[in-house]
């Protein structure tokens, strides 16, 4: 209404957006609302506003990747496609629109928070996974201008590789709206049936060297690499980088170029391409060298009944969220739990979970992560967060005994911390390093630094993520599992099974009476700026506390909720801790930090 009459509205553009990536099991209404909100809200109330103003053209900011199917951006696909239908709306009362989905832009936006190095690594992973190039400045603006000229209500400005997508038509991965582009590719020999003639072919013995050379290439194209070459079929593939995104959709590749079910245990925690391979493999070999008989490779139809060998603690979870008694299950649990093998004492070297190494270099302090208590905790938490480390530090992961079929709970919180205590001290770091925890992973890390300390090898500093300031009821830990849409919970990123809700139980249960000792090293918090439902940290940034936190020595607060500043924001929560540990070591931790 201000704008004079004599330089008059005529364009308007919305490109507003909000980064909140995730699959959809970690999507809660509040990520949903601040992505819809950027978008839909604000193209709604442009549209009203300007709907009696003589305008030459209305365009809307979408997105390719979100037509294409970007699995982990399901709220940004949901928003970007209302900005798609309200281009077409407009349309069809006669105002102008134009919808625009575009590709990827060669010059950072700043909606992605990237360390560097990264960048080479996204742009090929963008090409592998939608076909798209990245496009420079003078490019993007050219094809602006086209858009400008054209009528249509909804335009893809993108610059495809021609080569990747051809790739994806062979690998039966190209996404439906672009088989127009690659009519040639219909003709060719799916990577499904090419694989099964290949495997029928060689003798026995070569038939796992095949496959392993097929779970490879793939991880490459999740992982960003332009060869397999670069993944190490022996490596862990979450040392290698892979995520729980990642995770997701490596199942998602090698169940479509198998046409073989792939469950998320195959792929998550201590797998490599070598024992991803061995277990399809099988698969393929039981199923007499062919397809699932139900030819999805997605596994059982999700309308069946859960099959026989199903836990019946899961069938009792999912009917306990249905009843709205998830409180009576967290107490079967908890029952359940301590009838586990337990110890009391150190456990034998043998039993001790296996270290995970997600960076390496020269530089001082090393840092151990400690994982959350949750039944979907691990070392995957983590691997985003360690990639601003590479090539400066070693980082490694000390995963919790107990959460893997076959191993034994500490019968006390004094045994978990002289277990983990002692596993510390075995992996052979030489000089200084600190103690960093993730949510509930924070009270055991300053757990065991009480232990360090007794050792006479007490860590420099103990840094907490985001970690609760107190013990919150067992059904504030489970009920998000339950709010996974259709996934059962053994088909989440990281599949729930009885081990793990026992031994969740069971830590948690270890915490129930704990409070932090004072310790003779710093203990520092690293607070989400935003708040997460349920999940307090009792901590500002400066330096008032409550609960656990009533006293650290500083406090950092990092962009991000509780869940996004280890992916999404994961580089930011890198360089606080890097910031953080330089000040401990040139002389003590500050009192007040803001970032």
């Amino acid at each position: 209404a201000s704008i004079p009459a004599e330089h008059p509205l005529r364009v308007v553009v919305q490109a507003a957006g909000v980064r909140d990536d995730g699959m959809l099991d970690s999507l809660d209404a509040a990520r949903f609302e601040r992505v819809m909100r950027s978008k839909l809200d604000l193209a709604w109330h442009l549209h009203e506003l300007t709907a009696e103003a003589d305008l030459s053209h209305f365009l809307l900011f979408s997105s390719a990747p979100c037509l294409l199917g970007a699995a982990g951006q399901a709220n940004n696909a949901a928003a970007n496609s209302y900005l798609d239908a309200l281009a077409a709306y407009r349309h069809g009362r006669g105002l102008p629109a134009t919808s625009l989905g575009w590709g990827f832009w060669a010059e950072e936006s700043g909606i992605a928070d990237l360390a560097d190095g990264d960048r080479e690594r996204l742009v090929q992973q963008v090409r592998l996974r939608f076909g798209l190039n990245p496009m420079p400045t003078d490019r993007v603006l050219g094809l602006l201008d086209a858009a400008l000229e054209a009528s249509e209500p909804l335009l893809v400005p993108a610059t495809f590789d021609s080569a990747a997508i051809r790739d994806q038509a062979a690998a039966g991965t190209l996404p439906p709206i672009l088989r127009g582009l690659v009519r040639a590719a219909v003709h060719r020999e799916s990577e499904g049936d090419a694989l099964a003639q290949r495997l029928a072919e060689v003798p026995p013995a070569e038939r796992e060297t095949v496959m392993t050379e097929l779970v490879r290439a793939h991880a490459a194209a999740v992982l960003g690499h332009a060869s397999a070459e670069a993944v190490d079929p022996e490596a862990l593939l979450i040392e290698l980088g892979l995520d729980s995104l990642g995770a997701t959709e490596l199942r998602n590749r090698i169940a479509a170029a198998t046409k073989l079910p792939v469950p998320g245990s195959v792929v998550a925690g201590r797998s490599s391409a070598a024992s991803v391979a061995t277990h399809v493999l099988g698969q393929w070999e039981a199923n007499g060298g062919g397809p699932s008989s139900n030819g999805s490779g997605n596994g059982a139809d999700p309308a069946a009944p859960p099959s026989p060998g199903r836990s019946a603690f899961l069938t009792l979870f999912e009917e306990s969220g249905g009843a709205g008694r998830v409180a009576e299950f967290a107490d079967l649990i908890a029952s359940a739990s301590r009838l586990r093998a337990r110890f009391e004492g150190l456990p034998g070297d043998t039993i001790a979970p296996p270290r995970v190494d997600l960076a390496e270099g020269s530089e001082t302090p090393a840092l151990v992560l400690l994982p959350s208590i949750v039944p979907t905790s691990g070392p995957q938490e983590y691997v985003r967060f360690a990639q601003g480390f590479r090539g400066e530090r070693n980082v490694v992961v000390a995963p919790h005994l107990g959460f893997q079929e076959g191993e034994p709970l500490p019968a006390t919180l004094e045994a978990a911390a002289a277990m983990q205590a002692e596993a510390i001290l075995g992996l052979g770091i030489d000089g200084p390093f600190a103690l960093v925890g993730y949510s509930s992973g924070g009270w055991l890390a300053h757990a065991v630094a009480s232990q360090l300390q007794r050792r006479d090898r007490a860590p420099i500093a103990v840094v907490l993520l985001d970690s609760p300031s107190d013990v919150p009821a067992a059904s504030t830990w489970l009920e998000p599992l339950l709010d996974s849409g259709s996934a059962a919970p053994e088909q989440l990123q990281v599949p729930v099974d009885d081990a793990r809700l026992t031994a969740s139980a069971a830590y948690f249960a270890m915490f129930a009476e704990w409070r932090p000792e004072e310790l003779g090293v710093p203990v520092a918090m690293i607070r989400a700026a935003e708040p997460s439902e349920g999940i307090a940290t009792g901590s500002a940034v400066d330096g008032s506390g409550s609960g656990f936190w009533e006293s650290l020595e500083s406090v950092v607060e990092v962009p991000g909720d509780h869940f996004t500043m280890l992916t999404d924001h994961a580089p930011t929560t890198a360089q606080a801790v890097k910031d953080l540990l330089e000040d401990v070591q040139i002389g003590g931790a500050t009192s007040e930090r803001s970032q």
